[in-house]
């Protein structure tokens, strides 16, 4: 998240809501003034990436695609979906339950982690 900081990344699905297991994709929000900033950044990076669409339903009842881009980061999928730079504002509704989707952002999940007890070692 820390590379994409540009786009204001948040962490949504089911890494937030406690579904995720080891094959999970990580989903992330960025948001940006064109999905072109997204591609440029990407290839000025040289990461291989397969781009897309994904369907979002948003709170108003319109269902929007949106510029998707997908890639490994070693062995983890990554699935970045591109908003509007103002789309953070409103969440699209979750698939799962039709509420809000909750997005994180980089600073709540250091919160999340530092509030996090460690586990004992062994």
């Amino acid at each position: 998240m820390t590379m994409l900081e540009p786009f204001a990344p948040c962490l949504v699905g089911p890494i937030v809501n406690g579904s995720a297991d080891e094959n999970t994709p990580v989903y992330l929000h960025l948001f940006a003034d064109t999905a072109e900033q997204v591609l440029i950044f990407l290839l000025e990076r040289h990461i291989p990436f397969e781009q897309g669409e994904r369907n979002v339903h948003l709170g108003n009842g319109q269902i929007v695609s949106f510029p998707k881009f997908s890639f490994f980061a070693g062995d983890i999928a990554i699935e970045l979906t591109v908003f509007p730079a103002t789309g953070s504002r409103q969440p699209p509704l979750s698939p799962v339950d039709g509420k809000p989707m909750k997005r994180i952002d980089r600073q709540q999940i250091k919160s999340l982690l530092e509030e996090t007890p460690s586990l004992p070692e062994f």
